[in-house]
């Protein structure tokens, strides 16, 4: 333990001592002392505070997209409404300058890649393994996951925690598919539980497992991501009340919220698996009921104005 903290202190030119600050050869000013004190009580990358590296975009070229996302928007450490007047563009908001500049980062380098690709090339041999069927799809149009997530800047995006790219969780996957078979194929209650299991949170409920698993779909390639807006032209009367009451009207201004997406024609890779009370049947249904889904309802988010449709390829 003591070997392997004394290579990171010597890695990083960090102290040892737990807790402490070590004390400049100089006085520090306001700002110095703010930054030194953020560097220790926050695991934040050292390349941040660089003087060398002002561009940002370098700065974090090896950092974890989602967690830059999520985490630490570019704009965050700097001096009071410093970051306005750097990112706002052509009189379009900050938040739009930030989604711009991110965007910019993550096509830039494709950061993860390699990653990316030893990530699907094990999914696709504990795949093989398993007996799992493999289907990928390509969007038809844009895609976004996670859309209403919390972040700073409104809208959420979902970044996988590993390879740091968009992705569709396996309990959506499931979900999407059980709502196409009960609601669009009108198949018996029978039928959806032994497919997909019982979904009761009682614990006095009966269990019942699923026939099928259903798996995280992930991209092929380093997806690209896009800028879209959507624009609230009554925001006024949405949120005005009985005491001041705002009527929708002509007069009043568009309120454009900024998101990210994921670009069309991005391949995505899905994976269905028989479970311990399934077989091949089970999954080749759940297969083809998939492919209905993504081409009539889609997945993720707003889906109802056209993002998130599939098609098989």
């Amino acid at each position: 333990m003591e070997e392997w903290k004394k290579k990171l202190a010597e890695k990083y030119n960090r102290p040892i001592e737990k807790n402490k600050i070590q004390k400049p050869e100089k006085a520090l000013n306001s700002k110095q002392i703010e930054e030194n004190i953020i560097r220790w009580m926050l695991p934040l990358y050292q390349g941040l505070y660089s003087e060398k590296n002002q561009d940002f975009l370098d700065k974090w070229s090896d950092a974890h997209p989602g967690l830059v996302f999520a985490k630490y928007p570019f704009f965050w450490g700097k001096e009071k409404d410093a970051w306005k007047d750097d990112l706002t563009d052509g009189g379009n908001s900050a938040k739009y300058g930030y989604l711009k500049k991110f965007i910019e980062f993550y096509n830039k380098g494709k950061i993860f890649m390699e990653l990316l690709e030893k990530h699907n090339y094990r999914r696709d041999i504990l795949f093989k393994c398993i007996g799992a069927q493999i289907i990928d799809f390509k969007t038809s149009w844009r895609f976004v996951s996670g859309l209403g997530a919390a972040h700073p800047m409104e809208t959420g995006f979902i970044f996988d925690p590993v390879a740091g790219v968009p992705y569709l969780p396996g309990p959506s996957v499931k979900g999407i598919v059980r709502a196409w078979a009960k609601q669009w194929q009108g198949k018996g209650i029978e039928e959806i539980l032994h497919i997909f299991g019982s979904e009761s949170k009682d614990e006095k409920a009966k269990k019942q497992n699923g026939a099928v698993i259903f798996f995280d779909a992930y991209p092929v390639d380093w997806p690209v991501l896009e800028l879209d807006v959507m624009n609230v032209h009554y925001k006024e009367y949405y949120e005005s009340s009985k005491e001041k009451f705002i009527p929708p009207a002509d007069y009043l201004s568009p309120n454009p919220i900024f998101f990210l997406t994921v670009a069309s024609g991005s391949k995505f890779r899905f994976a269905l698996a028989p479970s311990l009370d399934g077989n091949k049947e089970d999954v080749e249904k759940a297969k083809d009921w998939l492919k209905q889904a993504l081409n009539n309802i889609g997945a993720g988010g707003k889906t109802a104005v056209g993002y998130g449709y599939f098609k098989s390829l």
